[in-house]
């Protein structure tokens, strides 16, 4: 396989810069031709893009009455956008937008083939609004990291293999560098739940409104009830895996992120990725480090020496030809590429009894997916969201009923011969910390000390436990510049 010349940074960056540059006068342009044709012709309508102040209630009525989520002689009178609170998210701009109708007709019915009977759905009240930001920089970043894969990837034929929100519209450009997702929220959902509430939420904890809300079988069996909602997750993760595993057309689909990188393509924009993170875990060590009068310097108490050490290491030896020689000995499949348990929510049936195992999870923030080594999600959901003792004590048991699934899968069957299960243990191990590790190095000098104690001791156990290596082979990033 040939290797290409390696793009100068700052060749790189101009390139993007100038996309963006080109984008963002797109975009203004775009806007000033609607306002006009508004002004000639004041009941148009026309899609919400990046920029726009508000969202047209004749486009969203159109949108809604093709979705039949209500009916043929109900409109959209108001609608407003507002910030959306408690909203960690870095991806995006995330929007509540709340509507009222102009009937009292807000529903539709709907007939349930299955049951014989008639239902009445209310149109949504609320749905949730992700777009990328209206500037410069926004635009630059969505062009260099391909975040418009959001959009794409709920229009495209990868969608389906596990359960996602109700997506109402899906928009992405290259050419003006922004997305746009209007979708169903789920925090309206009477059956529902955040997943990451049933985690303990990391480090901020339960808010009591949504600790009355949580089903009973979280409360009383923690433990029990998270491993149980592991499983389900793993399961379901197994389907996708299965159905795509080591599928050619996920390497053709350049759009995907990691596609060009099997195909020795985009090298530059790894190795960006890669000098981000050491040059932010650089200006890291050096604000949190204490002098000691003789040009050495030992970094704050609260960082572990060990796994400082493990990080350094890491960066160092991070190369494009190893991490290329890496991924052509490996399975891939479709990986959602930012697993972790507030990307989710829980459903689970109203009627009782309950518990974990009859529940179901919805994912989303899909701006990561692309072809990759499948577990390392499922080790990156265990660093994030669950407490060691329990990752120590489950792990392997999840890995082994996710592995099962997968090489008993029955449409997809992958081959136990072909992907043994030491294999697949080992890239577990393995895969988390390499995630993790960039991921740390990158976000350490911006988190508050402790969110950084917290994911210090999450990523640091899951190591000890699981092979504990002086340094990992680094592979999965994110786009930066």
């Amino acid at each position: 396989m040939s290797v290409p010349v390696k793009a100068s940074t700052p060749s790189l960056r101009l390139v993007f810069y100038i996309r963006a540059v080109i984008g963002h006068g797109l975009a203004k342009l775009r806007r000033f031709l609607l306002f006009v044709i508004r002004l000639v012709s004041p009941s148009s309508s026309s899609a919400f893009r990046v920029g726009d102040a508000s969202v047209s209630p004749q486009w969203l009525t159109s949108l809604l009455r093709r979705r039949g989520s209500i009916g043929p002689r109900t409109r959209v009178e108001t609608v407003s956008l507002a910030p959306l609170t408690g909203n960690r998210g870095m991806g995006g701009v995330m929007r509540l937008v709340t509507i009222t109708y102009g009937s009292t007709q807000n529903s539709v019915t709907l007939t349930d083939a299955a049951a014989g009977t008639d239902k009445t759905t209310q149109g949504p009240v609320t749905l949730l609004l992700k777009t990328s930001p209206d500037s410069m920089t926004g635009r630059r970043t969505c062009l260099f990291g391909g975040r418009e894969r959001e959009a794409w990837f709920h229009q495209s034929r990868f969608k389906g293999s596990v359960q996602t929100p109700l997506v109402y519209h899906a928009y992405g450009s290259r050419w003006f560098g922004e997305y746009v997702l209007l979708m169903e929220d789920l925090r309206e959902r009477e059956d529902a739940v955040g997943t990451n509430m049933l985690f303990g939420n990391q480090i901020w904890g339960i808010p009591e409104a949504t600790r009355k809300a949580l089903p009973k079988w979280s409360l009383t069996d923690p433990v029990g009830s998270q491993v149980a909602l592991l499983r389900n997750v793993y399961l379901q993760m197994a389907e996708q895996h299965a159905r795509w595993w080591n599928h050619p057309s996920l390497l053709t689909e350049t759009w995907l992120k990691g596609a060009s990188w099997y195909g020795g393509r985009d090298r530059a924009s790894w190795e960006l990725g890669i000098d981000r993170a050491r040059r932010d875990w650089t200006t890291f060590k050096n604000k949190s480090s204490i002098s000691d009068g003789n040009d050495h310097e030992e970094v704050d108490a609260w960082l572990s020496p060990k796994l400082v050490g493990i990080i350094d290491r890491s960066l160092a030896s991070a190369s494009w030809s190893r991490m290329q020689t890496s991924l052509h000995r490996s399975p891939f499949t479709l990986c959602h590429g930012d697993l972790h348990a507030s990307n989710m929510h829980t459903s689970f049936p109203l009627s009782s009894p309950f518990n974990a195992t009859t529940s179901s999870q919805i994912f989303y923030d899909w701006s990561e997916v692309g072809p990759w080594e499948p577990t390392a999600d499922l080790a990156q959901m265990l660093i994030s969201d669950v407490h060691p003792t329990i990752t120590a004590a489950h792990s392997r048991s999840l890995v082994i009923d996710y592995w099962t699934r997968l090489t008993t899968h029955p449409t997809h069957p992958v081959s136990s011969a072909a992907y043994p299960f030491e294999a697949c243990w080992d890239a577990f191990c393995d895969g988390g910390p390499a995630r993790w590790i960039w991921l740390f190095a990158v976000m350490a000098q911006w988190v508050s000390e402790d969110c950084g104690r917290f994911f210090q001791d999450q990523l640091l156990r899951f190591i000890e436990a699981h092979g504990d290596k002086d340094a990992y082979l680094l592979k999965p990033i994110v786009c930066l510049l």
